[in-house]
């Protein structure tokens, strides 16, 4: 497959959820609502008494086991807080090596494809983590932390009729009505070796072409640590590719810019994080209300004509959100840039 023909295959694609380990799933869609306004809830048990045929690394889970599941629909994205209770499951060793925050995304697939695409992701060196369905829905888990591309999920995603507590408990249909608009436009990667992560996605699951740069002082505007000017300068590895409307990226601090160092330090190569596209005059507002909550910007800038803050969240369990504008996508246009995988 040509760069050409695999950007044209991508462009149908669609990643529909991201996923968070939790180890208290009550506080953290709490967190959600008060820090981010990510609000209403559906908070759903999921057991051996409701699922069929459930592997762990491909092995049958014969023993009782129970977790939490919650969902909150914001615009185009399903976010997800995952919380074990007890028994066998994908999320306790994720939250006692990486902490709480995004443990995946997750990409829609038709049911009948996904024996198909798992299969390449593994000729790949994807592990299966986690397979089974609940109702109707179908889920396989790609443990790719080893090449540091963190867990993937794919799903059929299908509309289902669970028995669910709805939080919270009184009106927010206000709210509910004003995140019918907004929009999460990347999804982004944090690691050391950006070319083993991109060869990786690449390999297992067909993402790019890569957009490749190196971002610095020179050829970008007003980057900020914690509203200082990065007055030292710094490098930092950027790779970008399309998945329909979702921009994936992939970090890779060189130089300077110590809170993706510090992410790096604390968490290991991760999802970092997801970000919302916010039209640039409202994004001071938002900065406001977020500093009044204890959480400033940590990081800022504009890369070309796109203006971004990012908030370091990972002491809630949020990882890291970013909001962006006026696309809520990087481009790298007028940069010297390389493509991956190069063509002959």
């Amino acid at each position: 497959m040509t760069n050409a023909e695999l950007a044209k295959y991508n462009q149908g694609r669609n990643v529909v959820q991201v996923g968070y380990a939790s180890a208290d799933v009550w506080r953290t869609i709490r967190q959600f609502r008060d820090i981010l306004g990510i609000a209403p809830w559906q908070v759903c048990t999921v057991s051996d008494a409701n699922s069929r045929h459930v592997k762990l690394y491909e092995k049958r889970i014969e023993e009782p086991f129970d977790f939490k599941c919650a969902h909150c629909q914001i615009g185009n994205m399903d976010f997800e807080v995952l919380a074990p209770v007890y028994g066998p499951n994908a999320y306790t060793q994720f939250i006692a090596e990486k902490g709480e925050g995004i443990q995946h995304p997750k990409e829609k697939f038709a049911k009948e494809d996904l024996w198909d695409v798992t299969l390449d992701a593994e000729e790949a060196g994807a592990r299966v983590m986690l397979t089974g369905g609940v109702d109707i829905d179908r889920f396989v888990y790609l443990d790719m932390q080893q090449q540091g591309a963190a867990v993937y999920e794919l799903g059929n995603q299908p509309d289902m009729e669970l028995v669910c507590e709805h939080w919270p408990q009184e009106d927010v249909s206000a709210l509910e009505a004003a995140n019918k608009n907004r929009r999460i436009t990347q999804i982004a990667y944090l690691t050391d070796d950006l070319r083993r992560v991109a060869d990786m996605l690449y390999r297992a699951l067909k993402m790019g072409p890569w957009t490749v740069a190196t971002l610095n002082e020179r050829n970008t505007k007003d980057f900020r640590v914690y509203g200082e000017t990065v007055a030292e300068g710094f490098e930092l590895k950027i790779a970008v590719c399309r998945l329909g409307d979702m921009q994936i990226e992939i970090l890779q601090p060189m130089r300077g810019l110590q809170p993706l160092a510090d992410h790096l330090r604390r968490r290991g190569e991760v999802v970092h994080h997801v970000k919302e596209r916010v039209d640039p005059r409202q994004m001071e507002r938002f900065a406001q209300d977020m500093r009044a909550k204890g959480y400033p910007p940590c990081l800022s800038g504009k890369i070309g004509e796109e203006s971004f803050l990012c908030f370091d969240l990972t002491d809630c369990g949020l990882s890291a959100y970013v909001i962006g504008g006026p696309t809520g996508y990087i481009s790298l246009d007028g940069l010297q840039t390389e493509t991956w995988p190069e063509e002959n």
